[in-house]
C-alpha cells in the first residue's frame, strides 16, 4: 500500500487536475497592430471527475480572497527516490581512481587504531592543536 501510494504521487500528471489554453481574439474595430488579444484560460476539474489515484496525488486545493484559486501536487522527485531506493535502483557510483570495497577495507584495517593512543609511546606527551 506504501507503494501504491508513492505511484499515485510519483507518477502523477497535472493535466488530470488543471487543464490551460491560451486565447487569442481579434478586435476588428482596434487600431492596426493592437487587433490581436491574448489570455489565458486555466480551468480546474471537479473532484467529483478525479480519479482515485489523481486524487491521492493532491496536496492541497485553496482559494485566497480574492478568488485566485491555487492546486498543489506533492513531491514528484522525492516519491520517484522512495520507490527507486525501495526497489534498490541507487547504488553507490565507483570514480575513476577510487578504491573498490577490498582496498578500502585493507585500508581501514592498516590505519585503524592510528591516534587512538594504542601503542604510542607513552613517554610522549600528548601535542595540543588551538
Amino acid at each position: 500500500m506504501v507503494i501504491a501510494e508513492l505511484a499515485k504521487i510519483g507518477f502523477s500528471d497535472i493535466r488530470q487536475v488543471v487543464r490551460w489554453r491560451s486565447i487569442t481574439t481579434v478586435d476588428e474595430d482596434a487600431e492596426p497592430g493592437e487587433m490581436l488579444t491574448s489570455a489565458n484560460e486555466i480551468t480546474i476539474i471537479d473532484s467529483d471527475g478525479l480519479d482515485e489515484k489523481t486524487a491521492g496525488a493532491i496536496a492541497e486545493v485553496s482559494q485566497t480572497k480574492d478568488g485566485t484559486l491555487k492546486v498543489k501536487l506533492y513531491d514528484k522527485p522525492t516519491a520517484l527516490v522512495r520507490i527507486g531506493q525501495h526497489l534498490g535502483m541507487f547504488r553507490p557510483v565507483a570514480h575513476p581512481g577510487a578504491p573498490g570495497k577490498k582496498e578500502q577495507a585493507q585500508a581501514d584495517a592498516e590505519t585503524a587504531g592510528t591516534g587512538t593512543g594504542w601503542g604510542d609511546d607513552l613517554d610522549t606527551a600528548p601535542t595540543r592543536v588551538n
